[in-house]
């Protein structure tokens, strides 16, 4: 399959378990409202524009994490039984392993995603207001 994301859109491989973690058979018709997946590849960020120029807001996930995402609304984008695209936005967590006892955060991408809120928000950056 050659499928690239574009901007903030991710590609992701479905995750359907057949059996519950406590060993309940699950029929192929029910439909959860969370979906787990894996992601296969990533676009590269949204462009924001502001007075500092344009800039690029990282995707927030990257390849081969394992994520839980909502239903969109409009549904998604199929590209195959198993595979589907859709914006970052709708992807509510990250799954690690269980050996991790801490969960650390790229300080980065916090000061960028503060920032870019801020600006949305129309606050003052910089002695600058947006």
């Amino acid at each position: 399959m050659n499928v690239k994301p574009l901007g903030n859109w991710v590609l992701l491989k479905l995750l359907i378990d057949e059996v519950s973690e406590g060993g309940i058979v699950l029929p192929k018709t029910a439909k959860p409202t969370l979906l787990k997946c894996k992601v296969l590849d990533v676009g590269e960020g949204e462009t924001v524009i502001s007075n500092e120029g344009i800039q690029k807001m990282p995707i927030r996930v990257k390849i081969d994490d394992i994520v839980i995402l909502r239903k969109p609304e409009n549904g998604l984008v199929t590209i195959d039984k198993d595979h589907i695209l859709l914006m970052d936005s709708d992807i509510v967590a990250i799954v690690y392993p269980k050996e991790n006892k801490k969960l650390e955060t790229d300080p980065d991408i916090l000061k960028y995603y503060e920032k870019y809120n801020n600006l949305k928000e129309g606050k003052v950056i910089n002695g600058k207001d947006y």
